[in-house]
């Protein structure tokens, strides 16, 4: 099957082997051209419309593939169950937004009710892939709202109704933010730990540690402030940022993960809890 260049484009991403779950799937030619060439054994072909679902089973019967494809009609995920699928393709806006992405964008804006997949699951799907800042806007107002955005690679909450004169001084303040930290070109070694704060990069021994942009940042400003003392709503107005009031709950979920991740390689504990004071760096 001969896919055009977009298509083609999304297919290439997929890595070999996994089990493929194609939403929005139209005409079903990903998850075809996916069985023809062996790059899964299993897909699952998703459509909100019963039409373009229809569309799809007839051509997966056509190409021979009934075997390997099933369909499904499903609204985003919603009929996709937990270990169905290793890889989701997400077609149309999820296309469009892989083109954006694909342009090193400055800064992405999400709104969090989108339809198909919400922003947060957007968010985790292409923070790995982006190192801009990713603001949310959200009539959404409960903290486990704000938590969950925050804590899925998000770095800022706008809630809605807003002004676009307050959404410009964000997106400005987090544009200076970002041109603040590219012109850092330092590195600090402590002892088998190492932060270059010019690629956002943190190794222990060697190995690099897989760090969102929260975790990174957190280490950052603690880091550049040794041995000082911050309190959560601190270190939170100072990586999450332009809110009036820190969110204790996602300062204390980041710096347990950080913690985590570097006992992988290493016994000392670099961020030390000062009880009923907060967090600081320990040389």
């Amino acid at each position: 099957m001969q896919l055009s260049i977009r298509m083609q484009a999304v297919a290439d991403m997929v890595t070999p082997g996994g089990r493929i779950a194609d939403i929005g799937t139209d005409h079903g030619y990903v998850p075809i051209y996916l069985v023809e060439q062996n790059k899964t054994d299993h897909a699952i072909a998703m459509d909100v419309r019963k039409g373009p679902l229809a569309r799809a089973g007839e051509n997966i019967v056509r190409f021979g593939c009934s075997d390997r494809i099933e369909t499904r009609l499903s609204d985003g995920l919603a009929m996709l169950k937990p270990g169905e699928a290793d890889t989701v393709i997400i077609a149309e806006n999820g296309i469009e937004a892989m083109e954006k992405i694909s342009a090193n964008p400055d800064i992405i804006l999400l709104d969090v009710n989108m339809p198909g997949m919400d922003g947060i699951e957007v968010c985790r799907r292409i923070r790995d892939m982006v190192s801009c800042p990713i603001i949310f806007l959200t009539a959404k107002v409960e903290e486990q709202d704000r938590v969950m955005g925050l804590l899925s690679g998000g770095d800022d909450y706008v809630l809605k109704p807003f002004s676009l004169k307050e959404l410009d001084a964000r997106i400005i303040a987090h544009l200076k933010r970002e041109e603040r930290l590219h012109r850092k070109k330092e590195q600090r070694f402590y002892g088998e730990l190492v932060i270059d704060y010019a690629s956002k990069c943190v190794h222990i021994k060697g190995n690099a540690l897989e760090l969102t942009k929260l975790e990174y940042e957190i280490i950052e400003f603690l880091s550049m402030n040794p041995e000082m003392v911050f309190d959560k709503e601190r270190i939170y107005e100072k990586i999450g940022g332009y809110d009036a009031e820190g969110d204790s709950r996602v300062v204390t979920e980041l710096i347990r993960r950080i913690r985590k991740k570097m006992k992988m390689y290493s016994e000392h504990e670099y961020i030390a809890t000062v009880w009923g004071r907060g967090y600081k760096w320990a040389k």
